[in-house]
């Protein structure tokens, strides 16, 4: 699918201030930062989503509020604490918050697939999962769990909805049918796309976006690739008469998102060849976003699972990124959730906020505060935050609200084989 960004794991360990000696401070020196850790966050009974208490969870729901959506961000893939909670905070958010829609990281024909797979042929989620989701996640045990639990949600009186809203990122289903089945609904409508000159050099280069060449020379017949896009546009991206929508493949709307997916994706491979030009996938994943949101989920709660390249709004992250774009369309709706990891590095500087949350080992809940005492005492320290750097001065408090530290954090190794594509 997509290539593996390079893990930068560095860390510390969790934490329970309160219980550190050493002084009122904890032994960390800074009295004024170990007081608004203590003031504005808990210690947590666990990470993962099988503890049957959730109330350790409760300052972090108040933290939440009335938000519409939440940002849960993993700083690198493949990391198994990070994973793991996030399944957790989804159960927590679905559970006590009434979120009732994850939107993925991926891409947007793949999950719908995903979906038409178990509506149609009762294949469960987590089954479904490996080749249509990001490797690390699905092809490895903790990454798993968070389709574990949508499975078990489908059953119950308020199932857990999933969609991707990435551009078509390689998996099997958009590698193996998607141009086909676009091809068969445009004959369906006789559409005059498929007389178009362009066709053929389209669906050529629309094999390759499928595929997601990254780094590679822009093709040939780039430009009738985009005229064709432009008039699929023109076709599918219409008003349907105020008919409700509808997440599958009978609606129009799901396939102008496909369609707007595949002209971003071309965007991103060869705009800026050869560096990727994330702007483009990340307005499109926006797009694909609001999209769901505004149409087949209008008017629900949905949760945003991503990486935080794409899910934080810093100075290292594209200008247009998902998160950017979204909190245009939905000013003070949002709240956003970074996830710091230690354990997995050498031991944090005094200067780093890990520092002080690993005096005492227990993975721990952080609110920004509301006092201008204990945010100055944060906003002196570095924060582990894209990628897991150390970051200074950090972004607590305008690109997310809330954080959340685990340790030790460990490294995840796909398995293909045994969790094979079905």
């Amino acid at each position: 699918m997509r290539n593996l960004r390079k893990l930068i794991l560095a860390g510390c360990i969790g934490l329970l201030l309160a219980g550190c000696g050493g002084g009122g401070d904890g032994g960390g020196g800074n009295e004024a930062l170990t007081n608004a850790i203590n003031a504005n966050g808990n210690a947590l009974v666990s990470i993962d989503y099988s503890a049957a208490d959730m109330s350790d969870l409760t300052a972090f729901g108040n933290a939440v509020g009335d938000a519409r959506i939440v940002f849960l961000n993993e700083s690198v893939h493949g990391e198994g604490a990070t994973l793991t909670l996030m399944a957790r905070l989804v159960k927590y958010l679905h559970e006590q918050k009434q979120f009732d829609v994850l939107l993925f990281e991926s891409g947007i024909y793949d999950v719908a697939r995903m979906k038409e797979k178990h509506d149609i042929d009762g294949m469960s989620y987590t089954d479904s999962s490996a080749g249509r989701i990001f490797y690390l996640t699905s092809r490895t045990a903790e990454g798993r769990k968070v389709f574990e639990y949508l499975d078990q949600t489908q059953a119950t009186a308020s199932p857990l909805a999933l969609a991707g809203i990435d551009i078509m990122m390689g998996g099997v289903e958009s590698t193996g049918q998607a141009l086909s089945r676009l091809q068969m609904l445009l004959t369906l409508r006789n559409s005059p796309t498929l007389q178009s000159p362009d066709w053929s050099t389209f669906m050529t280069v629309a094999d390759k976006v499928v595929n997601l060449p990254e780094g590679s020379k822009k093709p040939d017949g780039y430009d009738a690739y985009q005229r064709v896009v432009t008039a699929l546009r023109g076709e599918l991206c219409v008003d349907d008469g105020g008919a409700p929508a509808k997440y599958d493949f009978t609606d129009l709307g799901l396939w102008c998102r496909v369609v707007e997916s595949l002209g971003a994706g071309g965007g991103y491979l060869w705009n800026k060849t050869p560096a990727n030009d994330w702007d483009q996938r990340d307005i499109a994943a926006a797009g694909n976003a609001a999209w769901l949101l505004e149409g087949p989920f209008k008017g629900r709660k949905a949760i945003v699972w991503t990486h935080s390249f794409h899910g934080l709004a810093t100075s290292l992250t594209p200008a247009h990124n998902t998160a950017r774009e979204l909190q245009a369309r939905y000013p003070g709706q949002i709240h956003t959730v970074q996830i710091s990891v230690g354990g997995m590095g050498g031991d944090p500087e005094r200067s780093a906020l890990e520092y002080h949350l690993g005096r005492a080992g227990a993975p721990r809940y952080l609110a920004y505060p509301a006092d201008a005492d204990a945010r100055n005492a944060l906003a002196g320290v570095s924060i582990k935050e894209y990628g897991l750097m150390d970051t200074h001065p950090n972004n607590f408090g305008t690109a997310y609200q809330s954080l959340f530290y685990v340790s030790p954090g460990w490294g995840l190794t796909p398995d293909f084989n045994l969790y094979p594509v079905n």
